[in-house]
């Protein structure tokens, strides 16, 4: 079991080692960033390796046309030398317009017994691969001329081929090969633009949905802290009602006005309000009278035995009749409330039933 995990594992290690030198082969420039550019640089890569393999391996059945051959694979091995630069471009136009010479030089030099064989044997397949690796441009410079060298063979060549009609059955060939070639080339440069375009629009879409996530999230982060800030400020108040509870639970047992003081003194210390006075009813339940206060204004307030009377204006006439309690945010605008000189400084005011 062991050894035929060892020989999987060195099955597996020699495949990613052919795999990762196959990558360090076709690899293009480091300069080279642009992501169509860097695809083209890469199958122009491509393209030379596996063509100068089939040229190496025709030479050894003994090609005709050994010069041919020889001439194909330098060009061949320069433009695959010149697909690992950042001067790649140069390699694409030296491969393809080379490889789409070799058929126009061979009627040239008349070599070729025929001008569709001389043709064919180059030119199509040039033009397969030039409609991937050339542009636009390029490409339909590149059709142009061998459209034009292929009716113009019978002018230049100097074999026994000088059928026009052959010329013009080929060059025709060569023109619509190389149309269609240029078509598909345009629908693929589209259709490579429209996925572009829809990627971007996703991308904004995302972009968008994230920016709104992460304001969603920071006001959501706010409510969150502002809940625990109440809730922590609710907590302490309730701690601190539970003390004046308790100091009030132990100190019931005083002398009422001193108890009924100190009541009135805690409550202000503890929560922070700066006049806090106690109302109790007389025995005819018309009036509530002040008993205790804290403040100097309240305490000038029970040496004139200060007295409201029972469901009168202000919030503690309204808090004595109803036995409700009643808060006024804003005295200034409250329409229960009783302006008092003695309390200059009330903004707001509450008043619980006992």
């Amino acid at each position: 079991m062991s050894n035929l995990r060892r020989s999987g594992n060195s099955g597996q290690s020699l495949l990613q080692q052919i795999r990762q030198g196959w990558q360090r082969l076709i690899a293009p420039h480091s300069s080279i960033t642009v992501i169509g550019e860097f695809r083209r640089a890469q199958l122009l890569a491509i393209v030379t390796l596996v063509l100068e393999i089939l040229f190496v391996v025709a030479i050894f059945f003994g090609p005709k046309s050994l010069g041919v051959f020889l001439t194909l694979g330098i060009v061949t091995l320069v433009s695959y030398t010149l697909s690992r630069t950042e001067y790649y471009r140069v390699g694409t136009y030296l491969l393809t317009y080379a490889f789409t010479a070799v058929g126009y030089i061979r009627i040239f030099n008349g070599t070729a017994s025929s001008i569709e064989s001389s043709v064919a044997s180059t030119v199509h397949i040039s033009l397969i691969f030039s409609s991937v690796l050339l542009s636009q441009r390029g490409f339909l410079s590149l059709i142009f001329l061998s459209t034009l060298a292929a009716f113009l063979a019978p002018l230049y060549s100097k074999g026994p081929v000088s059928e026009f009609e052959s010329a013009y059955r080929t060059g025709g060939l060569v023109m619509v090969m190389g149309a269609i070639l240029y078509g598909i080339q345009i629908f693929r440069a589209n259709l490579e633009q429209e996925r572009l375009q829809e990627l971007s629009d996703v991308n904004r879409k995302l972009e968008g949905a994230t920016t709104h996530l992460d304001q969603r999230i920071r006001e959501r982060t706010l409510e969150l802290e502002k809940a625990n800030q109440q809730a922590q400020e609710r907590a302490a108040r309730l701690q601190i009602i539970s003390e004046i509870s308790q100091e009030i639970s132990s100190n019931v047992d005083q002398n009422p006005r001193m108890f009924l003081d100190r009541i009135t003194q805690l409550i202000s210390e503890k929560l922070g309000f700066y006049h806090v006075g106690i109302f109790l009813l007389d025995k005819n339940r018309e009036f509530a009278v002040l008993r205790a206060a804290n403040s100097e204004g309240g305490k000038r307030m029970l040496e004139r035995r200060h007295q409201l009377k029972v469901g009168g204006t202000g919030i503690v006439g309204y808090a004595s009749q109803s036995g409700r309690p009643r808060i006024a945010l804003d005295t200034g605008s409250d329409a229960v409330f009783f302006n008092n000189p003695d309390l200059p400084k009330t903004r707001s005011e509450i008043a619980l039933p006992l």
